[in-house]
C-alpha cells in the first residue's frame, strides 16, 4: 500500500552507477561505447565481493533501499575499483557512491499514517538483523531498463 509496482525476486540487484540515468540516446550510447571500449581493455576480474547490509533508508524521497557496506577494506577497495571504471566514462551525479538495493519505490498517490506505522515496524524489523550478501562480477552486466522490473542485459562487465 506504501508503494508503487511490486518488484519482482528476479529483479533484485545491487546498482553500481547510473551510467546513462535521464540522458538522450545519443548520450547513452556514447556512454556505452566508452565503457564497452574501457571492458574491451581491461576488464573487471571475475571475483565475488562479500557486503553486508547496513540499514533500511529513505533514498531522496523516493523510494526504500536496503544500504550495503563492504565486510571490510579490501572488499571495499574491489568494489571502488569497479565503481571508478564506470564513473570514468560518466561522473555520476550523487556527491557519494552508496551500494543498496532498492525495496520499492513509494506511490505516487502517497499513503496514510496508519500505512506510515506498520512500514516503520517493517523496517524496524529489517534493521534488527544484518547479514552478508556475495556479489559475483560474472553477473555484472551493462544493462538497459525501461522499468524497475524489466532489464535486458547489452554486455558483461568481466574477462
Amino acid at each position: 500500500e506504501c508503494f508503487c509496482e511490486k518488484l519482482r525476486a528476479d529483479t533484485i540487484h545491487m546498482t553500481m552507477h547510473d551510467l546513462s540515468a535521464g540522458v538522450s540516446e545519443q548520450v547513452t550510447a556514447e556512454n556505452e561505447a566508452k565503457l564497452r571500449a574501457a571492458v574491451a581493455a581491461d576488464p573487471i576480474p571475475r571475483q565475488m565481493i562479500r557486503m553486508k547490509t547496513h540499514t533500511v533508508l529513505n533514498m531522496v524521497g523516493r523510494s526504500l533501499v536496503l544500504a550495503l557496506l563492504p565486510v571490510d577494506e579490501k572488499e571495499w577497495d574491489k568494489l571502488q575499483e569497479i565503481y571508478a571504471m564506470i564513473n570514468n566514462v560518466k561522473v555520476c551525479d550523487y556527491p557519494f557512491f552508496t551500494p543498496h538495493i532498492t525495496l520499492g519505490y513509494y506511490s505516487c498517490k502517497g499513503f496514510d499514517d496508519d500505512a506510515r506505522i506498520r512500514l516503520k515496524a517493517v523496517i524496524d524489523e529489517l534493521n534488527r538483523e544484518g547479514f552478508e550478501i556475495t556479489l559475483n562480477t560474472e553477473k555484472l552486466f551493462y544493462q538497459h531498463f525501461t522499468d524497475m522490473n524489466h532489464y535486458e542485459n547489452i554486455f558483461s562487465l568481466t574477462d
